[in-house]
């Protein structure tokens, strides 16, 4: 005896080909397969491009800061530097005067 009653499949529950036709779900489940890998490559893709922004954002923040307190420090050595050129200059002049 049967142990699966006629007209009945155990894998997929109706037994089609007793009916005179045939379904094939393989190709059915290559896509479903296919689909969960390309689906789960593109939200890896998505997560990477939103935490890289994260991390520009982050990087930006830093830079900013950064930026102000160089300027204040450059706010503090440009009239030093201003002096030093002017003494190197009259060094100069007073070489070039000398020498002529």
């Amino acid at each position: 005896m049967d142990p699966v009653p006629h007209g009945l499949s155990s894998a997929t529950g109706f037994d089609s080909a007793a009916r005179g036709y045939t379904t094939d779900m393989r190709n059915v489940w290559k896509g479903l397969t296919v689909g969960a890998f390309a689906g789960a490559a593109v939200g890896i893709a998505v997560d990477a491009l939103d935490r890289l922004g994260e991390g520009s954002h982050h990087a930006a923040e830093k830079a900013k800061a950064r930026g102000a307190e160089l300027a204040d420090q450059l706010k503090d050595h440009v009239p030093d530097v201003i002096d030093a050129t002017k003494e190197r200059a009259d060094d100069v002049m007073r070489s070039v005067r000398d020498t002529i």
